[in-house]
Protein backbone atom coordinates (compact mmCIF):
# COMPACT_ATOMS: atom_id res chain seq x y z
CA UNK A 1 0.00 0.00 0.00
CA UNK A 2 1.27 3.35 -0.56
CA UNK A 3 -0.22 6.06 1.21
CA UNK A 4 0.30 9.82 1.26
CA UNK A 5 1.27 10.79 4.36
CA UNK A 6 1.84 14.67 3.48
CA UNK A 7 0.08 17.41 3.51
CA UNK A 8 0.07 18.30 -0.30
CA UNK A 9 -0.58 16.17 -3.66
CA UNK A 10 1.67 13.08 -4.42
CA UNK A 11 1.79 11.81 -7.72
CA UNK A 12 3.50 8.51 -8.55
CA UNK A 13 6.10 8.77 -11.56
CA UNK A 14 6.91 5.39 -12.19
CA UNK A 15 6.46 1.70 -10.55
CA UNK A 16 8.90 -1.07 -11.37
CA UNK A 17 9.82 -4.58 -10.18
CA UNK A 18 13.44 -6.29 -10.50
CA UNK A 19 13.35 -9.73 -12.73
CA UNK A 20 11.30 -12.97 -11.42
CA UNK A 21 8.37 -10.68 -10.17
CA UNK A 22 5.61 -8.99 -11.67
CA UNK A 23 2.96 -6.19 -11.16
CA UNK A 24 0.01 -8.11 -10.88
CA UNK A 25 -2.47 -6.67 -12.95
CA UNK A 26 -5.64 -7.27 -11.01
CA UNK A 27 -5.92 -6.03 -7.50
CA UNK A 28 -3.34 -3.33 -8.23
CA UNK A 29 -4.63 0.53 -8.11
CA UNK A 30 -1.57 2.39 -8.29
CA UNK A 31 -0.16 3.45 -11.57
CA UNK A 32 2.10 5.71 -13.21
CA UNK A 33 0.95 9.20 -13.39
CA UNK A 34 -1.36 8.79 -10.31
CA UNK A 35 -2.22 11.74 -7.89
CA UNK A 36 -3.17 10.75 -4.40
CA UNK A 37 -4.47 13.61 -1.66
CA UNK A 38 -3.29 13.57 1.55
CA UNK A 39 -4.04 10.56 3.74
CA UNK A 40 -5.54 9.11 0.09
CA UNK A 41 -3.87 5.61 -0.60
CA UNK A 42 -3.26 2.75 -3.63
CA UNK A 43 -2.41 -0.84 -3.71
CA UNK A 44 0.44 -2.48 -5.26
CA UNK A 45 0.19 -6.35 -5.72
CA UNK A 46 3.48 -7.93 -6.56
CA UNK A 47 3.66 -11.50 -8.12
CA UNK A 48 6.77 -13.85 -8.16
CA UNK A 49 7.58 -14.97 -11.42
CA UNK A 50 10.83 -17.24 -11.04
CA UNK A 51 12.65 -18.10 -13.99
CA UNK A 52 15.02 -20.49 -12.20
CA UNK A 53 15.12 -22.39 -8.78
CA UNK A 54 16.66 -21.25 -5.39
CA UNK A 55 16.15 -18.54 -3.44
CA UNK A 56 16.16 -14.91 -5.30
CA UNK A 57 15.85 -11.58 -4.55
CA UNK A 58 14.28 -8.51 -6.25
CA UNK A 59 12.75 -4.83 -5.13
CA UNK A 60 9.85 -3.11 -5.93
CA UNK A 61 10.72 0.83 -6.50
CA UNK A 62 8.30 3.62 -6.79
CA UNK A 63 9.14 7.09 -7.85
CA UNK A 64 7.20 9.86 -7.14
CA UNK A 65 7.24 14.37 -6.39
CA UNK A 66 8.07 14.10 -3.39
CA UNK A 67 11.21 15.32 -1.28
CA UNK A 68 12.88 11.98 -1.14
CA UNK A 69 11.44 10.49 -4.37
CA UNK A 70 12.27 7.09 -4.69
CA UNK A 71 10.82 4.71 -2.04
CA UNK A 72 12.10 0.90 -2.47
CA UNK A 73 10.70 -2.45 -1.18
CA UNK A 74 12.70 -5.50 -0.68
CA UNK A 75 11.63 -8.65 -2.55
CA UNK A 76 12.25 -12.56 -1.86
CA UNK A 77 10.92 -15.64 -3.22
CA UNK A 78 11.94 -19.41 -3.00
CA UNK A 79 11.51 -20.82 -7.04
CA UNK A 80 11.43 -24.35 -7.36
CA UNK A 81 11.19 -26.66 -9.86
Amino acid sequence: TVTNTGTSALTLKTISVSQNFLIAGSGTSCSAGLMLAPQQHCVILVEFAPRQTGELYGTLTVTDNALINSQRVALRGSGVH
